[in-house]
């Protein structure tokens, strides 16, 4: 007989996080995976080095209109951490791991890096060109992008064929995760203004990708009118 575990229950939720482990293990290698090792490869290297100052490998307004021509900055700026520290390296890994394991899983590779590019590059274009910042590092903007994203997709992992012990009686949605560890980075960070600001341009970002897509204003227009006939 099948136990009854509400989702957000202790018991729920961690074993909706082994879950997703199990089935993730069964997946296939992802963009996304790669990202995450160059991320832990570059959060390890500042980490050894003590190197702090990101002046000379960050996008900043010059290098966004190409001023000077092509610079190394447009592909070395990703994989800097926004800030230095093992924790942060640790969630932003693991939420690229969630992105490519669900996501790209679900869309496909080509969607997926073409949403990650299309986000970043959006977002980079609203800090740096309107001046919210002066100096942009690490994938952070794209992940509350993508979030938004992720959670109109709504991939799910479900826990058939598993073992008894890591049965759920709810289909798990990834997407919940996702917002969780975003809410983490955001409270870990040192420079929590700058977080806040770089998280928030995502999010714009994000939802006018989504707000492009017909079925979007279809399924809102749906919704709106059942309300209003039902209330």
């Amino acid at each position: 007989e099948e136990e009854d575990i509400a989702p957000l229950s202790v018991s729920g939720v961690w074993r909706s996080v082994a879950v997703q482990l199990e089935v993730y293990k069964e997946r296939p290698a992802n963009f996304a995976f790669v990202l995450a090792l160059l991320t832990w490869a570059a959060a390890a290297y500042r980490i050894a080095t003590g190197v702090y100052d990101d002046a000379g490998i960050c996008l900043d307004v010059r290098t966004l209109h190409f001023a000077g021509g092509p610079s190394m900055r447009w592909l070395l700026h990703v994989f800097w951490p926004f800030e230095a520290g093992i924790i942060r390296g640790f969630l932003t890994s693991t939420v690229l791991l969630v992105f490519g394991y669900a996501l790209e899983f679900e869309l496909g590779t080509a969607q997926f890096v073409a949403l990650l590019l299309g986000i970043q590059l959006g977002s980079a274009f609203l800090l740096l060109h309107f001046g919210f910042t002066t100096c942009l590092t690490s994938f952070e903007a794209a992940f509350a992008g993508l979030a938004v994203m992720t959670h109109k997709v709504n991939p799910k992992v479900h826990s058939d064929g598993l073992g008894k012990s890591l049965k759920l009686p709810f289909e798990v949605e990834p997407r919940w995760h996702l917002w969780v560890l975003l809410g983490f980075l955001l409270l870990q960070a040192t420079d929590f203004p700058k977080a806040f600001v770089q998280q928030g341009a995502g999010l714009v970002v994000g939802t006018l990708c989504l707000l492009r897509e017909p079925e979007v204003w279809s399924e809102a227009f749906a919704s709106i009118r059942s309300r209003s006939f039902s209330a």
